[in-house]
């Protein structure tokens, strides 16, 4: 919040600390301003050149910016520091993906993929990384795998004359737009569409 932000901003004038810089960095990020953001982590490494999060977070807005080359610097960076968990491996591997180096980019899923098989993100960018590359059986089992994770409560409709079918929507605006012109074939096959 800006008040938040404002009251942090006064007590890093006050005394420079790396944990206030990187909480203002923070509250920019959530906010959408990257370039503030960007600069209170910076300072936040000047005064502690070690802090993990800091470097993570770098990397994260220089991948947004698309300086590649610095953000997979960070990455590797945190890697050297030790750092192994599932977030750094999916970040190398979204990084690896835009820039076109997918065998690295199903190398970095695989390994966050062992650590936590659970996380739909995680999922559904191994699954378009394993059909980028062809395999398509795998990768379209891991696809519909995300979607069990957020499905509503009760069984797939399997094509069931009467039954009562919810119709939710999965991908973007555009499917949507596109799969909608089947609902009223949908309501006259099934007792209720919801």
């Amino acid at each position: 919040s800006a008040k938040a932000r404002e009251f942090y901003e006064k007590a890093a004038a006050i005394e420079p600390n790396p944990l206030i810089h990187e909480k203002i960095a923070h509250i920019y990020k959530r906010s959408g301003d990257l370039d503030s953001a960007r600069s209170h982590f910076l300072k936040a490494l000047e005064l502690d050149p070690a802090n993990k999060e800091c470097i993570y977070n770098l990397g994260i807005i220089e991948r947004i910016y698309g300086d590649y080359e610095s953000s997979m610097k960070r990455y590797l960076n945190l890697k050297e520091m030790g750092l192994d968990d599932t977030s750094l491996d999916m970040s190398m591997g979204v990084l690896h993906s835009e820039m076109g180096e997918m065998q690295k980019a199903l190398e970095c899923y695989e390994r966050a993929m062992e650590k936590s098989p659970d996380i739909d993100l995680l999922c559904f960018n191994y699954s378009l990384c394993k059909m980028t590359l062809g395999d398509y059986v795998e990768g379209l089992r891991l696809y519909e795998k995300r979607i069990w994770h957020a499905k509503p409560p009760g069984e797939q409709w399997s094509g069931q004359a009467d039954a009562n079918v919810l119709v939710s929507p999965e991908q973007g605006n555009g499917d949507i737009i596109q799969f909608s012109r089947y609902i009223g074939l949908l309501r006259k096959k099934c007792n209720k569409v919801t």
